[in-house]
């Protein structure tokens, strides 16, 4: 519990302190992770466009006139976000989630933040998934709207995992876009 947790956290802490650095001008395989407390976190298997969510999702941002497709290798990246997460968290347990620590864990897992961003829910039915998603799509864009830039989604590419710990789930999608 305490690592889903801090993956939330972290997406959170991720959302806001890349906010901060912009406005400064600046599917995977699958598998197990150990929690680092005798548990393991189970992530799903390769992900694609067929799933339940990946259409959900294509069609409600089609509905708002923004046309996004599945790429394997944003649910690659989101998977390498999940094990750097879970590595470090295990390594450093009360490691502050600054600025400096986020752009670490996002640059270890290939996420190039100029492009892509990392969004998490909780969320178990598809229709709360695709809502979460977008919300918080939409408040990182109203955040570097506020910012002075301006971001795109349309044409943009997604990918996603699903963790689980024991009955709690998680799910990570790395979803990009472009900035102006």
């Amino acid at each position: 519990m305490k690592i889903m947790k801090k993956l939330m956290a972290l997406a959170l802490a991720s959302a806001l302190a890349l906010t901060l650095l912009t406005g400064c001008g600046g599917g995977g395989g699958g598998g197990a992770i150990s929690d680092g407390n005798g548990g393991t976190i189970t992530i799903s298997g390769t992900q694609n466009a067929n799933t339940e969510f990946s259409k959900a999702f294509i069609n409600a941002q089609a509905s708002t006139g923004i046309n996004m497709s599945y790429e394997a290798a944003k649910g690659a990246k989101a998977q390498k976000f999940m094990e750097v997460v879970v590595d470090l968290a295990k390594k450093n347990p009360n490691q502050k989630l600054d600025e400096q620590f986020v752009l670490k864990i996002l640059d270890k897992a290939g996420i190039d933040v100029t492009k892509e961003m990392v969004f998490m829910t909780d969320k178990t039915n598809t229709t709360y998934q695709v809502g979460e998603i977008r919300d918080q799509m939409s408040e990182w864009k109203s955040g570097l709207a506020d910012k002075g830039v301006s971001i795109d989604y349309d044409g943009a590419t997604f990918g996603y995992i699903v963790a689980k710990h024991g009955e709690e789930q998680l799910m990570c999608i790395v979803v990009g876009y472009t900035a102006t």
